[in-house]
């Protein structure tokens, strides 16, 4: 039986802004303004997680949070200040000064539990084993299964276990993970299998997916554009997501977009190009060339606006 929060009266907690700001949480796919930043995604997901399967955090993770929500203080109060901006300043106010509480004690001795969540570019779900798992076998081939269909021309891609570094709390963790494309075709059954096996479900998973986005993923290359932070530049961003990697488009960008892009493993090999007037017209011909499906956004060309 899972240790279960004992609650104190209080009008704004930390743990009000940390399941605001995960209900806002896109998987930071789109736009990294809106809910977790992709930094915090992974632990903001977690224990909002927590608290939707009534779980009491452990003193750890209540540091965690108060540590995350010191970074949101204007987020925070717009989502909840329920449009009175007194209150609004208010709210933002009591969490510069790190004034917001607790509502609920956490525990010493947390319930073990095992967690399903994004992988940092949100192309996959990671099935953390991080506890028992009943029935690990019947887990495996129902994701296996996946593998059969297809999301459009892409095939849908199974991850046996291995062990791969975990951070929780800002400790990094070796644990043994599932790994599965995440999309419209595989989300319910994802969803399902999680609940059937007692994984705590990282929110932003069940909530509905970008439906352009995902009809672009349909495509083995697919281009949208990105508002959000990259290596501390905040802009809009063209974001090349692959179905597999691929040298020739790899080695335009770098030669003839060196310092405009960034493209790492975590980020499940997607490109992040700049956006601008500088790069647009560069960029849109790279898409062209490689046969990108385009969104409409970044069809459209770029706009002064956008940026404003």
């Amino acid at each position: 039986m899972h240790a279960t929060r004992e609650s104190k009266p209080s009008h704004v907690a930390i743990e009000d802004v940390v399941e605001a700001l995960a209900a806002q949480c896109d998987g930071a796919r789109r736009r990294d303004g809106r809910g977790f930043n992709r930094a915090d995604a992974q632990e903001g997901g977690r224990l909002s997680a927590l608290r939707r399967r009534d779980m009491a955090w452990s003193i750890a993770d209540a540091k965690k949070a108060m540590e995350i929500v010191q970074r949101y203080p204007g987020q925070a109060a717009a989502l909840l200040s329920g449009g009175s901006e007194t209150k609004a300043a208010g709210i933002e106010k009591a969490i510069r000064a790190g004034r917001i509480p607790l509502r609920d004690e956490p525990v010493e001795k947390q319930q073990p539990y095992c967690y399903a969540g994004f992988s940092p570019g949100g192309r996959y779900v990671y099935f953390w084993k991080l506890a028992w798992v009943d029935d690990i076998g019947a887990l495996m081939k129902t994701l296996r299964g996946l593998t059969r269909e297809r999301h459009g021309v892409r095939r849908i891609y199974f991850q046996a276990p291995e062990r791969a570094d975990l951070t929780i709390n800002g400790e990094r963790k070796r644990a043994e993970r599932l790994a599965i494309d995440f999309n419209g075709t595989t989300q319910a059954t994802i969803v399902a299998a999680a609940k059937a096996h007692g994984y705590v479900l990282e929110p932003a998973i069940e909530e509905p997916v970008d439906l352009e986005i995902d009809r672009l993923r349909m495509n083995e290359r697919a281009v949208w554009l990105h508002e959000g932070t990259r290596d501390g530049v905040r802009g809009t961003w063209a974001v090349f997501d692959l179905a597999s990697k691929h040298e020739p488009f790899s080695n335009v960008v770098k030669t003839y977009l060196k310092g405009r892009y960034e493209c790492r493993p975590d980020d499940d090999w997607n490109w992040y190009v700049e956006w601008n007037a500088e790069t647009a017209e560069l960029v849109t011909r790279v898409a062209k060339h490689f046969g990108f499906a385009c969104a409409d956004s970044f069809k459209a060309g770029f706009k002064e606006e956008r940026r404003r």
